[in-house]
């Protein structure tokens, strides 16, 4: 859902005082549930307390579960707490399930479970300049082939650039009028006018309006985008 960088901001922003990595490699992968516990937790973090949650593995193969991890954890000399699943509409939430809600465009739900918004980020690179030709000019977000991305469609989004938010627009799809194939993230900004290009810009989606279309005729999709606009001014004054 989120990619190392954006992990490390969003522990700061919750005020964690150190993010720990470690590199996963094939010999890491061989650690049984023990050795991963006494040769990584304890000689590295020295916990007094480990909290996890009920699907939780680790160790060679997933083999540890949380009872495994309290059991040593009585070994060790730390505490463990193992927290209760959390359900909506039947269903336990979980990064799969917010990952499904994301690639189906649900996206007012999935920031619900996230208790944010779901964000992409990306540097601004050349497009077709056909947005500033229909009036409408966008910043065409670059994003990795391994990204998480929404389905298709047109969204409410608040755009992030230099520390400071903006209220967009953001359509995500192939460009079925113009026929471009490619998927792109292109994203207008609203009362907005600089060159952004190479620059890094982070777009939060707030809402999906509507389902990408293909249009007959220019005309249509110049009032369409202005619709669009209009119902994202609309939305985004609801989420300030």
């Amino acid at each position: 859902i989120t990619t190392l960088a954006e992990k490390r901001e969003i522990m700061a922003e919750l005020g964690v005082d150190v993010f720990f990595t470690l590199p996963f490699h094939h010999e890491f992968a061989r650690l049984s549930p023990e050795e991963f516990v006494r040769h990584i937790l304890v000689e590295y973090v020295r916990p007094g307390l480990v909290v996890v949650g009920p699907n939780y593995t680790f160790g060679h193969r997933g083999k540890g579960t949380p009872e495994t991890l309290r059991k040593l954890g009585r070994q060790c000399g730390f505490l463990v707490i193992i927290e209760d699943p959390v359900f909506t509409g039947g269903q336990m939430v979980s990064s799969t399930l917010i990952r499904k809600m994301i690639n189906r465009g649900e996206i007012g739900e999935a920031n619900k479970l996230l208790a944010r918004y779901f964000a992409m980020s990306g540097q601004v690179v050349s497009g077709d300049r056909r947005g500033r030709e229909l009036g409408f000019p966008t910043a065409n977000v670059a994003f990795s082939s391994t990204a998480l991305l929404p389905a298709d469609g047109v969204y409410a989004v608040k755009a992030v650039l230099n520390g400071r938010q903006y209220p967009g627009v953001a359509n995500i799809g192939a460009n079925p009028t113009f026929k471009v194939g490619e998927r792109r993230l292109e994203v207008h900004i609203l009362d907005f006018c600089a060159d952004i290009y190479e620059q890094s810009l982070t777009v939060q989606f707030v809402q999906r309006i509507r389902n990408v279309r293909a249009f007959v005729r220019v005309d249509e999709l110049i009032s369409q985008i202005a619709r669009d606009t209009a119902s994202a001014r609309n939305i985004l004054a609801k989420h300030t």
